[in-house]
């Protein structure tokens, strides 16, 4: 078996993997408080990678534009 499909498999697995944490999660806590945390995680994330990813979007677009020139 090549690298890519190892990949793939290892990619799947943790899939399944992350899905069956969230059901056991809910079960112990209910379905709706862990939809609500991983909804309010997902916005939070949103929000970090918006205001810093930014400014290294920025970085990336003056490097580049010294570098061409």
């Amino acid at each position: 078996m090549n690298v890519a499909k190892w990949l793939l498999l290892t990619l799947l697995a943790l899939l399944f993997l992350e899905l069956a944490g969230f059901v056991t999660v809910a079960a112990a806590i209910g379905w709706g408080s862990a939809s609500g945390r991983v909804v309010a995680g997902s916005l939070a994330g949103a929000l970090i990678l918006r205001r810093v990813g930014g400014v290294h979007i920025g970085r990336v677009r003056i490097a580049v534009n010294e570098g061409g020139q």
